[in-house]
């Protein structure tokens, strides 16, 4: 058993990463979690958060595949470490949307994410979006939080929805050259694409206390 204190994502990932590079880990593979190791920290840093180190426990005694352990520490006690399975969901996805950025850059490829903001506070995804465009990758992400549409361009943002036959229609923005607050024409049903809710109602209650009733 081998302790090595650099940080990757999680176990399935270095499960992948170990078809490839299979024993010989010494140099490439660690040199490429100590790369993202870097710059992981750099990010979480940008961003405030209180994680502060990050250990992984690499087993390579009796065979090829590679056993991992990934763990971090936090400011409010430094001498611990907490398994990454035990992080809330939104520093989990953190984590993993920032591995997805380093892998896109390091690979120089497309970055597609669905459900971008699904887990994490919507102020942080200006920020990915930003060190996207620093890196030059070029990004595609679906979301259903309308306040990302504050920082986006119109040739940025497209919209999706479902006709009366459930036919999928996709609509740009590139006629709406000029506006600025995209967010605002949206929720005043101006661009499309607005679940109705006009005819909703929750007469249907009524039924359920008669039922709990009888």
């Amino acid at each position: 058993m081998r302790l090595l204190t650099f940080s990757l994502l999680d176990k399935e990932n270095i499960k992948i990463m170990s078809n490839h590079i299979q024993i010989d880990i010494e140099e490439a593979f660690i040199k490429h979690c100590l790369e993202f190791n870097r710059f992981l920290f750099k990010v979480l840093s940008l961003l405030g958060t209180d994680i502060t180190k990050a250990k992984v426990t690499i087993d390579t005694e009796k065979s090829k595949e590679i056993g991992t352990e990934l763990s971090f520490s936090h400011k409010i006690n430094l001498n611990k470490y907490l398994p990454f399975d035990l992080e809330s969901n939104g520093t989990k996805m953190l984590i993993k949307l920032i591995y997805q950025i380093f892998e896109t850059y390091k690979s120089k490829s497309i970055l597609i994410i669905d459900e971008l903001d699904s887990l994490i506070h919507p102020l942080i995804v200006p920020i990915l979006n930003l060190l996207t465009i620093k890196l030059n990758i070029q990004m595609f992400y679906s979301t259903h939080n309308v306040s990302n549409m504050k920082y986006l361009y119109n040739d940025e943002i497209y919209l999706i929805e479902k006709d009366e036959n459930h036919n999928t229609q996709i609509k740009d923005l590139k006629e709406y050259d000029g506006y600025e607050n995209f967010e605002k024409l949206y929720r005043n049903s101006l661009l499309g694409g607005v679940p109705s809710i006009e005819d909703i109602n929750f007469d249907f209650i009524d039924d359920l206390e008669e039922v709990d009733g009888k």
